[in-house]
């Protein structure tokens, strides 16, 4: 690992990455060298994020997704699995302070799920 880019090898999943702060946090890990999983509700728009991201030589993904929707956030999940191969860091972004109802535990088990195979 190099110290000019930290998070080289990487994987980072970002909600709410198609704009604003989750759109910030997407570039500042991708410049420090983490292949950025970018999700957001609006595809246009994602894909505008993901292009502006690649012109600064970030490996991104982006998949659109609801992660109101406990279904759409397992299926993201295993994209960015699929499309990145693992995920090591986890923004969870989406304009509020942190995961509510059926989200939360989706959310929170697939963590754990992640967490303790990487501890195995």
């Amino acid at each position: 690992m190099s110290s000019e880019k930290p998070l080289a090898g990487k994987v980072a999943l970002i909600t709410g990455a198609s704009r604003g702060i989750g759109w910030a946090i997407a570039r500042r890990l991708g410049s420090m060298g983490a292949r950025v999983s970018l999700c957001a509700r609006d595809a246009k728009t994602l894909e505008s994020a993901a292009t502006t991201l690649r012109r600064e030589n970030i490996e991104v993904a982006a998949l659109p997704a609801d992660v109101r929707v406990p279904e759409e956030i397992t299926a993201l999940v295993a994209e960015t699995r699929q499309a990145t191969f693992q995920r090591h860091l986890t923004s969870y972004h989406r304009g509020s302070s942190r995961p509510r109802g059926a989200a939360a535990g989706v959310a929170l088990a697939e963590l754990r799920k992640g967490a303790r195979k990487r501890n195995a």
